[in-house]
């Protein structure tokens, strides 16, 4: 294979110091980047970002309880929803955390940044990492709190409803603060149990217009839960947080259904075409999940696959196996940027086999 001025070595290179060229497996947004209504919003705005808002998240907000059938005291907003979980964790205070593994880049810096003591419970790789829902109630009984990624923010799979309706019952009748990280939801079908977050006393749905709205900059998270507990998070979560921009692109993205319809289906393209390239790799086995994630096992090779990547300036994220594989957690990105994916990840698994 001849070589690419996009495809060279850099020796010696590292992860803060890529070149304008490389692309980045690591974040999981949307691929298309925002919606063309929300950039026209920010547009628009752009001529008042000298005045101060006032409550810039209330138009956001109201549209939001109208869409979900909410009352206002069960939405808090922050800048971003690791905002949001900084403001959990400094508002309870928990010592040990449930979370199920593989546990996300992600999460696993919040949680280290915050000192908690951690419990996993494995998803299954033979069950399209299907989570054991009798196995993870158990836990839930003995933590103080959960972080349930739904989708999961590494393999992409979904937890039924029933299953996910029987840990909120178990978080509730527990006193166990029940966090859902719903930052993939929008890539998948799945239903949220908005209904059942207001109604208890303990679960809480984090959401991100981050990932699918491709609106990482502006920094818009919020929380769905009931009213007791976000009054405990609203010291912590002023509307000042908020810029100009960011609720009102959010609100334009929202509406924007021609951009939700456009995303998945250029999304489902190019998880089938990156399945059907990675089926020509010997030793590389593909996970199609529900969502815009895809899980690349290699099968035999131990870690090293990100530092392998990292020369050819491309950054992921990866996770060993119970058989000490590496598995590659891969957000499907552009049609450009998974084609040269697929090219790397040849050209590594080609040098191993002949290594």
């Amino acid at each position: 294979m001849g070589s690419n001025e996009d495809e060279s070595v850099l020796p010696g290179s590292r992860e803060r110091e890529y070149a304008v060229n490389t692309i980045d497996f690591t974040a999981g947004a949307n691929p298309l980047g925002p919606s063309n209504k929300a950039k026209h919003e920010m547009r628009k705005l752009a001529r008042g970002v000298d005045v101060l808002p006032f409550d810039p998240v209330r138009p956001l907000r109201r549209y939001l309880c109208r869409k979900e059938g909410i009352e206002e005291n069960n939405i808090i907003f922050g800048n971003g929803s690791t905002h949001i979980f900084d403001a959990l964790f400094q508002s309870l205070q928990p010592r040990t955390i449930l979370i199920p593994a593989p546990v996300s880049p992600r999460h696993d810096r919040i949680l280290r940044e915050h000192g908690v003591e951690e419990k996993h419970v494995g998803l299954d790789p033979d069950d399209d990492y299907s989570l054991n829902v009798s196995k993870f109630i158990d836990v839930v009984r003995n933590s103080d709190a959960v972080i349930l990624a739904n989708p999961h923010d590494v393999t992409g799979s979904v937890i039924p409803p029933d299953d996910l309706a029987a840990i909120i019952d178990e978080a509730e009748r527990c006193a166990t603060t029940l966090i859902i990280d719903e930052a993939y939801l929008e890539f998948t079908g799945a239903v949220s149990p908005v209904r059942q977050a207001v109604g208890s006393s303990r679960t809480l749905i984090v959401r991100t217009f981050s990932t699918f709205y491709g609106l990482a900059g502006l920094r818009v998270g919020y929380a769905i839960g009931p009213a007791s507990l976000l009054a405990v998070l609203s010291p912590h979560c002023r509307p000042y947080h908020a810029n100009l921009l960011g609720p009102r692109a959010a609100i334009a993205s929202l509406k924007d259904k021609g951009f939700r319809k456009r995303t998945l289906l250029f999304i489902e393209g190019e998880k089938a075409y990156v399945r059907n390239k990675l089926a020509g790799i010997p030793g590389a086995k593909c996970h199609v999940s529900p969502s815009n994630m895809l899980v690349v096992k290699l099968q035999g090779q131990h870690r090293a696959a990100r530092e392998s990547f990292l020369k050819y300036h491309i950054l992921i994220d990866e996770f060993v196996d119970e058989e000490g594989s590496s598995c590659i957690r891969f957000p499907v990105g552009t049609r450009k940027s998974n084609a040269r994916f697929v090219r790397i990840l040849k050209r590594i698994m080609e040098a191993r086999n002949h290594g």
